[in-house]
Formats: C-alpha cells, sequence, structure tokens
C-alpha cells in the first residue's frame, strides 16, 4: 500500500466558513476564513477539528442537536482544539471538501496544527461516541495509523482487519485499504464474524471514490447475492441505488429503492429516499408525489419529509402545492434556514424569477 495520503489545505482560498455562534455550553466555531483557523491552530499548537456538513444533511442536524451541544464535548475541543464548521456547498467549503476527499456528511476531520489529516469519523456519532473520538484524537491515541501498527495485513484476526481497513477507507486510502479488507473477506467469507460482508462494502466504496462505479456496483451485487442479512441487503440496495446515480443511470437508481421499499413497505425514511430522488431527478413523479405522502403520513408530518412532499410538487410544477407543504415544515422549525430557502425557492417559481 502506499504512504498514507496527507492533504494539505490550499491557503489560497477568500471565502467565509459558515457557523454558528455557539453558546457557552456548545461547541464554540470559530469563524472567519480557514486561512484563519490554520494560524490560529498553528499559534496555539492545537489540532484541528473541522464539521464539513450540508445545509440539508439530516444527521448533520442532528450532530448540532445532540452533540455538539453536549457540555463534555464544548469543553473538550475550547481547551483542546480549534473548531470550524465547514459548508461543503458554499463558498471555500467547496475546495476545501474536494481537497479532503469527502463524500459523505456529516464528515467530521481532526487535522493536525500544520492541516494535514490525523484522522476522522463519517456519519451521525452520538455524544459518547464522539467524545471517546475526540479524546483519543487529542491525546494521540487509536489513531489509524497506531492501529496499522498494531495489526498488520498479514494478522489472522478478521475483526482487527475490517476496523483498520474501514479507518482507511474513510480516509480514501484505497490502496492501504485494500489489502486488510480483503484479507478480512477471506477469513471471513461467512459473514460468521460480522466483518466479511461489510468489507465488501468498503471494498465498493473505495472504487466509488475513484469514479469505477461500474466495479463499485460488481462487488455490491455480490453482497446482494452472497448475503441474506437484512442490514446488509439494505446497505448493499442503498449504496446500489447511489452508485446508478452517480453513473445517470436513473433506470437502474429507481429499481434498487423500489427494491428498498419492497423490503420495508411502511418505513417512512425508506419511501422518503426514493421519493426524494425521483423529485430531484426528473424521475417517476407521480408516483414519487403518492409515495411521499405515505411517507408524511406514516411519520406524522416530520419536517423533512414535508420537504421531500413539497420537492415532488415543485418538481411536476404544483407550486401552490409545494409552498403549503413547505410552510407546514417552517410551522415545526421556524428558524431553520433551508426551510426557508426552499420556499424562497417556490416563490420565485411561482413569480417566473427563478
Amino acid at each position: 500500500m502506499r504512504r498514507m495520503r496527507r492533504f494539505v489545505i490550499l491557503t489560497a482560498l477568500a471565502a467565509l466558513i459558515v457557523a454558528p455562534v455557539a453558546g457557552a455550553a456548545e461547541v464554540a466555531w470559530m469563524e472567519g476564513s480557514f486561512d484563519q483557523v490554520l494560524a490560529r491552530a498553528a499559534d496555539e499548537k492545537k489540532p484541528i477539528l473541522v464539521d464539513f456538513y450540508t445545509v440539508w444533511c439530516g444527521p448533520c442536524k442532528k450532530l448540532d442537536r445532540e452533540v455538539w451541544v453536549d457540555p463534555r464535548i464544548a469543553e473538550l475541543t475550547g481547551e483542546g482544539f480549534v473548531a470550524a464548521k465547514v459548508d461543503c456547498e458554499k463558498g471555500e467549503g467547496i475546495d476545501l471538501s474536494r481537497a479532503h476527499k469527502v463524500f459523505a456528511y456529516p464528515n467530521v476531520v481532526v487535522l493536525n496544527p500544520d492541516g494535514t489529516e490525523l484522522d476522522r469519523v463519517i456519519g451521525y456519532r452520538d455524544p459518547d461516541a464522539m467524545l471517546a473520538f475526540l479524546s483519543d484524537m487529542r491525546a494521540g491515541r487509536n489513531t489509524t495509523d497506531q492501529l496499522m501498527a498494531a495489526t498488520p495485513a498479514t494478522s489472522s484476526d478478521p475483526e482487527a482487519l475490517y476496523r483498520v481497513g474501514d479507518r482507511l477507507t474513510a480516509m480514501a486510502r484505497k490502496d492501504e485499504a485494500e489489502p486488510y479488507l480483503r484479507r478480512a473477506v477471506e477469513l471471513d467469507p461467512r459473514n460468521e464474524a460480522g466483518v466479511g460482508a461489510p468489507a465488501l462494502l468498503d471494498l465498493a466504496d473505495l472504487e466509488r471514490k475513484v469514479e469505477d462505479f461500474p466495479a463499485a456496483i460488481g462487488v455490491v451485487e455480490r453482497v446482494l447475492r452472497e448475503f441474506a442479512d437484512d442490514a446488509i441487503q439494505d446497505e448493499a440496495l442503498s449504496r446500489l441505488a447511489y452508485y446508478n446515480r452517480k453513473m445517470k443511470n436513473m433506470e437502474g437508481a429507481a429499481d434498487a429503492y423500489r427494491r428498498m421499499m419492497a423490503r420495508h413497505p411502511e418505513d417512512p425514511g425508506t419511501l422518503n429516499a426514493f421519493a426524494w430522488f425521483a423529485a430531484t431527478n426528473g424521475v417517476a413523479l407521480e408516483e414519487a408525489t403518492e409515495v411521499a405522502r405515505k411517507a408524511v403520513r406514516l411519520s406524522k408530518e416530520k419536517p423533512g419529509l414535508l420537504d421531500t412532499l413539497a420537492e415532488c410538487y415543485y418538481a411536476r410544477g404544483m407550486i401552490d402545492e409545494a409552498v403549503a407543504t413547505i410552510d407546514r415544515a417552517i410551522a415545526q422549525e421556524p428558524d431553520d434556514s433551508y426551510y426557508r430557502d426552499q420556499r424562497s425557492k417556490f416563490e420565485a417559481a411561482r413569480t417566473g424569477s427563478e
């Protein structure tokens, strides 16, 4: 495997990081350009905590609601880190997310004071798990490089191999991750240790990160053939839909979503995933609208699912219905800037100023 790749953040970027003002019991996110974040980290000799997010990402919002407001995490980050939030779709965040190979949200990356990557976690982590991760990073223990040193790729421990391979996959270190993951699959071919199938999914994800989507799909189809476990099937179908979308094979993606819905016909999240995909890609819009209505009903009108239904109406040119529906979401979360932006988009379409 190649040497660990370090991604040095470009310092010529000019736009500002979007960050909320933190309260006393919340993480104190630094505002300003990322050059300023780097300068402060170098001056204070502290690592940098970066929360890469998007405004529409549900798990990102959950981190804000449940994790970054935890007083233990606020205290730890206040003493031990320079903390910054980066909107991956705005300003310099676009280039920063590319430089750090951020492919999924939320993506919590810890950098050394010089801007090189130390480690990361992808997806939502509850307060205890995030506290453990950040405590390890602050103390310089249990890093990916340390795990690699303790577990060579020739190890006979499939769980340890997967643990290292999964961490390397998160960091997009493909050449280093592959030997660990392939060895884990070799040692746990029937997923009896619970790592063989996840290791295959990580191998698929590595192909996706280098944009070899046919190879990624081939690995996922192998998982669907070989493993009947419900959780594995669900994850494989989710990835199959995503990879087909990236290939612009919308029919293939729609088929994967329908297979998921067939497995979970009463699950609002599964229904919502199909409806959002269809609405934002102009696929099966009437079907998507009915599916979105069902998801809203089953969820008891959760705001995020109302937003999807509004997007379905918008895609069909049903602007009055879109506005009325997003207003129901705003009534529940009046301070959410994303929902307000959605309403502005719908209103612009209604007045012809879009």
